[in-house]
């Protein structure tokens, strides 16, 4: 998480966070030190996976883009057959 707080308004962050964006009244209620360091044990925490389901996602675009069909997973094609016999 990075950012630069906008206003003139003193804006104290925990070590290495800062705020993107437009600071304006009424944020400090909300994005408190504390509120600020648990938003970067997310982001430190969860971020490498984060970016790995975009990437895969942007892959999955790409080859439907190209004309690949959505389809269902091989594995669970027993589950469907087991669902349709049941159903029918």
């Amino acid at each position: 998480m990075t950012a630069t707080a906008s206003s003139t308004k003193a804006f104290k962050t925990p070590l290495h966070t800062q705020i993107k964006g437009q600071y304006t009244e009424g944020y400090a209620e909300i994005l408190t030190p504390d509120a600020l360091a648990f938003l970067r044990e997310l982001h430190t925490h969860f971020n490498a996976r984060r970016l790995a389901l975009l990437a895969a996602r942007d892959e999955c675009q790409k080859r439907l883009d190209a004309g690949e069909l959505p389809d269902f997973l091989p594995e669970t094609k027993q589950i469907r057959e087991a669902i349709c016999k049941t159903a029918a």
